[in-house]
């Protein structure tokens, strides 16, 4: 049987069987050997980095993608460090040695335990709607309902309820109000629920068909109230709320058989998530000073080969920002920036692992719309079976 060695962090040699077939950090496992691992090999921590005996690291298989983005937040990185779960040991492995690191950075429990946080750390997504509503015209409210109309398939909301969970501005309440639903809108930010009810007394004034409450999407006392509902619509709430797959199971709890359930989730990008997540943290901790410096290096990064593009096709580099409410829901380009860079608590997931859980839960899919591996949300249509 091979055996490998591990240089503890004071310089202690260990050395134990390393039976084929097991990754490194189930051999450390089996002997007691300080190897934390907190994601179970999962490839969301990078609890299990190792840096690699200079010999030994040319004989490993090369690492994946994956596996560098979660190197990239391991704690004393070197050119030789790996992911303990990424090595499976074979008979050429005979021998290896690995030191252990003199501490690990888990970004695995920081992403898992927001909910915690001080209110004062949260984003103030209802003072960015706030700003938004100055903004909205006819021509944006349009603009939403032709974008749940084309999503959902459905001309007209006659006779439908339809909740959206943690409705932001209220854009998407007031074009399902205005498509004919009976409308139940709630947010847990008090100034995003504030948004609503400006909206609902321009547009709707005392009608009862259109209803605004505050609440939270984790809260499974306070959903109770609106039982099954025909469309429960959440675009870009979810992985706001500090614990994504509790709100999952929630909301998949509240649609009808034969409804639809509308979300969009932000795109899990590996290592790059990880660095959003630590420049939201910034921004939502940070001064004045702080905030616009982290804005305008998210302008730039989301926009700068937007603008490029533009200024060649048609020599205005502002073409794709100033029409950008005609072909995005009837949103903002600027106030989806501030959204974007300050959107905290922040989680991410692949569309397979979304799918996934849903259709566990008896969801077929009906849409997907992607980003195309890169920065923003997926959007996803299901339709829960008969």
């Amino acid at each position: 049987m091979p055996s490998i060695h591990f240089i503890k962090q004071d310089g202690e040699k260990i050395t134990v069987d390393a039976p084929l077939g097991l990754s490194v950090l189930e051999i450390a496992h089996r002997n007691s050997i300080d190897l934390e691992g907190a994601c179970e090999g999962s490839l969301a921590c990078s609890t299990c980095h190792v840096v690699v005996d200079e010999p030994w690291f040319e004989v490993l298989p090369t690492a994946t993608e994956d596996e560098e983005d979660m190197l990239d937040l391991a704690f004393g990185l070197t050119h030789t460090s790996r992911l303990g779960c990424q090595i499976i040991i074979t008979e050429e492995l005979d021998g290896l040695t690995l030191k252990l690191p003199t501490a690990t950075r888990n970004m695995m429990v920081k992403m898992q335990s927001t909910q915690s946080l001080d209110p004062k750390d949260r984003f103030s997504f209802g003072k960015n709607w706030s700003r938004f509503l100055t903004t909205l015209n006819d021509d944006r409210i349009k603009e939403a309902e032709k974008s749940l109309q084309e999503k959902l398939g459905l001309e007209s909301l006659e006779g439908k309820i339809f909740l959206d969970v943690g409705s932001g501005s209220g854009l998407f309440s007031l074009a399902a109000y205005r498509l004919g639903a009976k409308v139940f809108s709630f947010d847990y930010d008090q100034d995003s629920v504030n948004c609503k009810k400006y909206l609902k007394e321009k547009y709707a004034n005392t009608d009862n068909r259109w209803t605004v409450e505050q609440g939270s999407a984790l809260d499974k006392e306070f959903l109770k109230k609106f039982g099954k509902v025909d469309i429960l619509y959440s675009w870009g709430v979810l992985h706001h709320t500090g614990h994504m797959y509790v709100a999952f199971e929630n909301v998949a709890n509240m649609v009808a058989s034969g409804g639809q359930l509308f979300i969009s989730i932000y795109n899990d990008q590996g290592g790059a998530s990880n660095r959003w997540k630590w420049i939201k943290e910034k921004y939502n901790k940070g001064s004045c000073f702080m905030k616009t410096l982290l804005t305008y290096y998210t302008l730039f990064r989301q926009w700068i080969i937007t603008f490029i593009k533009d200024f060649l096709k048609s020599g205005n580099p502002f073409k794709t920002w100033i029409t950008y409410g005609k072909n995005n829901r009837g949103m903002s380009a600027y106030h989806d920036v501030i959204d974007w860079v300050g959107g905290y608590p922040f989680e991410v997931a692949k569309p397979e692992e979304v799918f996934i859980f849903f259709k566990e839960k008896n969801f077929e899919l009906q849409l997907l719309k992607t980003c195309a591996g890169g920065l923003g949300c997926n959007e996803y249509v299901f339709k829960l079976k008969h």
